[in-house]
């Protein structure tokens, strides 16, 4: 599409009438000088100014550049095409474009273009001055439009290739976010008193923020058929909790346990208490691989 339709006003439409009172005078005469006028010449330009105004509202051709670019006006509801290179195409005055326009920008060439603001202070999806780098060498759009209050732009759509679309960006959030803990047991602990909780795998990520945490437990005991109690916790808020009854024999019981929590108390940990027996033990290397027993803590908030 090309430039936002104006709305057009008629002019000239039997903007002076004969008195039509059924004398017989001059005025009342009918001419086509008279009506060509008042109302063939006056529907005529109306009707060409609606055309032209919808032949370049309906423009669907696409801009194409290997350079920088400013949008205007002329690129409302267009889409630009970058052909080569990392050119920057700043988007426009987000005032002067008003609210309801859009644009569009696809990268079919091999760099990494770069959206920035033309005019300082304007908003990219809430930040001043912010600018975004599309992923090098991936064929994908984003579409940007003018916020409800003309002070800048946010993100309204993207798209790709058909198949997997490769983002790149920057991540809001502490530099941590995202960044896995994970311990594992180094050592056997025994089960060794059945009224109490004894931990096994923990991690040390702090008392701020929005975590997601998995563990994984591997018990053993001679003693057939224990009663076995988990809970995955920061030594306040219980995440997640399971009774299970264990395979005994000297045979191995996995057991996962995973959940969210907001702001732990403490290190978030895997306890285990055994009603049954004495010597049932949190085992660190059954397998050979000395992760048996851990947990991996992610920071998502």
């Amino acid at each position: 599409m090309g430039s936002r339709y104006t709305n057009q006003t008629i002019s000239g439409y039997n903007s002076s009438p004969p008195p039509d009172d059924g004398t017989t005078v001059a005025a009342n005469k009918i001419t086509w000088a008279g009506i060509k006028t008042k109302l063939a010449d006056a529907l005529n330009t109306f009707i060409a100014a609606v055309n032209s105004q919808l032949v370049t509202f309906t423009d669907f051709s696409s801009v194409t550049t290997s350079t920088n670019l400013t949008t205007d006006g002329t690129h409302h509801m267009k889409t630009i095409e970058i052909t080569s290179g990392s050119p920057t195409i700043s988007l426009g005055d987000a005032a002067s474009m008003t609210n309801n326009y859009i644009v569009t920008v696809t990268n079919t060439g091999t760099g990494a273009p770069v959206i920035a603001l033309a005019t300082a202070g304007n908003t990219l999806d809430g930040t001043a001055n912010g600018t975004f780098t599309f992923p090098t060498g991936t064929k994908t759009s984003f579409t940007f439009k003018v916020n409800n209050g003309a002070t800048g732009y946010y993100t309204e759509g993207i798209g790709g290739n058909k198949g997997a679309l490769t983002l790149a960006g920057t991540l809001q959030g502490p530099s941590t976010m995202l960044s896995p803990i994970t311990n594992s047991l180094s050592g056997d602990v025994t089960l060794n008193n059945i009224a109490n909780y004894f931990d096994g795998p923990s991690v040390a990520q702090g008392t701020s923020g929005t975590w997601f945490a998995a563990a994984t437990v591997d018990l053993l005991d001679s003693n057939p058929a224990n009663a076995y109690f988990l809970k995955l916790w920061d030594g306040t808020t219980i995440i997640s909790s399971v009774k299970i009854t264990g395979a005994g024999g000297s045979q191995d019981s996995s057991v996962s346990l995973s959940g969210f929590i907001t702001s732990p108390a403490g290190n978030i940990r895997v306890s285990v208490k055994c009603t049954s027996s004495t010597t049932a033990k949190i085992v660190f290397n059954s397998s050979g691989n000395s992760k048996d027993s851990t947990i991996t803590a992610v920071r998502i908030a």
